[in-house]
């Protein structure tokens, strides 16, 4: 499929003949940029430094260990304290400490080698989060109030995530970024999905027009009290072609009272798999090998 490219008359003359020189796999943005764009650099930059992008709870754990460490580290943890609480889990405060361990350079997860100056450096300690939970609890016979301390790795894989999670947020919320979240329901209830959404969408937690795109299967997300209909979109793949198709739920007539998730969920908008279709190929390629 040829690209197609639309330029304005003001810079068409510059960046046209730039799209000779970009390729299928490359954005047209980042080689405009390569070669001296300065209307292209503005956006580029942002693209490159204004999003990040979470598929996986490792990339979540090394940005918050930054966040944690650093010189803004009690800010960071008031805000994990903050999340917990509003997502009702019963956390009081996190109590974190900083450890020095050493380094063994025959493990495949010690921290890799540098070559400075021609000189091979190798790291003798690394640095390690050590982080336990407080949860305050009221014993049954006394009626007394106790805290509890668990590991933070004893905890839920949802309230993991919330805490690996949680400097990204604060992040993302102080510098107006955009991030990006894969699959954001895997270990993390909807309900608490919806109170991390309802922080972007409030003006005096999101100050500075922070966004936040995430990608799911979590079909009660689909209500029109949470996202407008243009900001909702469908991925589908097309089975013959193995092509991705992606649409607007504003281009599928949407009225402004209706149940999407039930619209959805039945088929109306597209986007999901045709389960019973594909069974019942499945069961004739059955019958067909039986001799």
């Amino acid at each position: 499929m040829d690209e197609i490219y639309e330029f304005t008359t003001r810079e068409k003359a510059f960046l046209g003949p730039l799209t000779l020189r970009n390729t299928k796999n490359k954005f047209f943005l980042a080689t405009a940029t390569e070669w001296n764009s300065q209307s292209t650099k503005i956006p580029f930059e942002w693209l490159v430094n204004g999003i990040d992008t979470y598929s996986d709870l490792g990339a979540l754990t090394r940005d918050a260990v930054l966040g944690y460490q650093g010189d803004e580290s009690t800010e960071y943890v008031k805000f994990a304290e903050k999340l917990m609480k509003g997502v009702d889990i019963n956390i009081s405060r996190f109590d974190l400490k900083v450890k020095k361990i050493p380094v063994f350079h025959n493990d495949p997860f010690s921290p890799p080698s540098l070559i400075i100056n021609g000189q091979l450096l190798r790291p003798t300690e690394q640095t390690q989060l050590e982080v336990k939970t407080i949860h305050e609890i009221v014993d049954k016979e006394s009626k007394e109030k106790k805290f509890c301390q668990l590991m933070l790795e004893e905890e839920s894989k949802g309230t993991q995530l919330l805490f690996w999670f949680s400097p990204v947020l604060k992040k993302a919320l102080a510098q107006g970024k955009t991030i990006i979240v894969d699959e954001i329901e895997q270990g993390i209830h909807p309900a608490a999905i919806k109170y991390i959404i309802n922080l972007f969408r409030n003006s005096l937690s999101n100050q500075y027009g922070a966004q936040f795109i995430l990608t799911t299967h979590c079909t009660n997300l689909l209500r029109l009290d949470i996202f407008r209909r243009d900001q909702i979109y469908l991925i589908e793949k097309d089975r013959n072609t193995a092509e991705s198709k992606i649409h607007s739920l504003l281009d599928s007539s949407v009225r402004k009272d209706e149940n999407i998730e039930n619209g959805y969920l039945s088929g109306r908008y597209g986007a999901v798999p045709d389960i019973k279709e594909m069974i019942l190929k499945h069961m004739e390629a059955i019958e067909y090998m039986d001799p």
